[in-house]
């Protein structure tokens, strides 16, 4: 009897259901039908099961083994690589173990390139570096030589022609005739004279333009006398820069010049030091070495410059500068100039 509720017992079990309820024999039959289905159901899936599992087995897993075969160990030690593997061949497949073989040394021989690119690379850069530096440090000790010369007069060297070493205009040849400046003198505003061009620009330091030993024609000497008696070994010649002075303003600059050495005031013959040319294509200030004669190697107090022509003005020439030089002065300098960029590199690389 059922309590609280609870379904009756012959839905759970059908044999006593039909026991107890005769009088309902098409429901009992209907319930054995179910069963009946119900376990044909079950067998049927377990066929399928086991159908399944069989192809698996036997048909599927030889499949899958021979398109995507077990990796087993690895061909090189390379991680970028160790995940591409080779299946263990038989043993008496001895081509294949001669190819595996072959593909892991040039797999080797091909990580030891790239090291030694990689050490190469490592030098070269190393290398380049180091060459930035040197050339760096080249670069600006050349920059500081330049501001160097540039503040010693242009040239670096010393001009022992100059009025500040002591020097002074002796005199000028009788066919030396000088030309009138640009700048007249004026008394009062009311009267303007003509002032002749002096010969001591020639030893002063100012090249600007108009600051020149101007003279008639093409050709003319002056005689100086040094500061100091010296071997010479050079002098310079300078002109106002033809970026102020353009090309019609070169015209008067000297172009062939010689210059003679006198041991003292009372020599009247000289000794020949040389005949140069100055470019005016060139520098500014062109520094020339006299010859060197062994017969002549007296020490000269006074020197003469004689200008053999110019660059085409006919009514006058223009002289801006002439320097006299001792015979180790340039090799002074270089030799400073050496010291100054070997201290320069060591400072850098170091």
């Amino acid at each position: 009897m059922a309590m609280y509720g609870d379904p009756p017992l012959s839905e759970f079990i059908p044999a006593y259901y039909c026991n107890n309820f005769a009088q309902s024999r098409s429901n009992c039959a209907t319930i054995w039908k179910s069963i009946f289905t119900h376990l044909f159901s079950m067998a049927i899936a377990t066929g399928i099961c086991f159908g399944g599992y069989y192809y698996y087995q036997n048909y599927y897993l030889p499949i899958l083994n021979d398109s995507f075969p077990i990796i087993e160990e690895p061909i090189a030690n390379n991680p970028a690589i160790a995940k591409f593997q080779f299946p263990n061949p038989h043993p008496e497949d001895a081509c294949g173990v001669e190819v595996i073989e072959s593909l892991k040394e040039q797999i080797r021989r091909l990580n030891e390139n790239v090291s030694a690119i990689n050490k190469w690379r490592a030098t070269v850069n190393s290398h380049l570096t180091k060459l930035e530096w040197e050339q760096a440090a080249t670069i600006n000790s050349r920059i500081e030589e330049s501001f160097d010369v540039f503040e010693a007069d242009g040239t670096g060297l010393m001009d022992y022609a100059a009025s500040y070493a002591g020097g002074i205009i002796v005199g000028i040849s009788k066919d030396t005739l000088p030309h009138p400046t640009h700048r007249p003198l004026s008394l009062f505003k009311l009267l303007n004279v003509d002032v002749l061009s002096s010969p001591e620009e020639l030893i002063r330091s100012c090249v600007l333009p108009g600051s020149c030993f101007a003279f008639r024609g093409s050709s003319g000497s002056v005689r100086i006398k040094l500061g100091k008696p010296i071997k010479i070994g050079g002098v310079t010649l300078s002109h106002a820069s033809k970026r102020l002075l353009l090309d019609e303003g070169m015209s008067s600059a000297p172009q062939e010049f010689a210059v003679y050495g006198f041991v003292d005031s009372s020599d009247k013959i000289g000794v020949f030091l040389g005949k140069f040319t100055y470019n005016i294509h060139g520098k500014q200030h062109q520094t020339f070495k006299v010859q060197r004669n062994p017969s002549h190697n007296e020490v000269f107090e006074e020197v003469e410059l004689a200008i053999l022509s110019n660059y085409g003005r006919d009514a006058f020439t223009c002289v801006y500068r002439f320097r006299v030089h001792r015979s180790d002065s340039e090799t002074a300098l270089n030799q400073s100039r050496n010291a100054t960029a070997r201290k320069v590199v060591n400072k850098k690389c170091c």
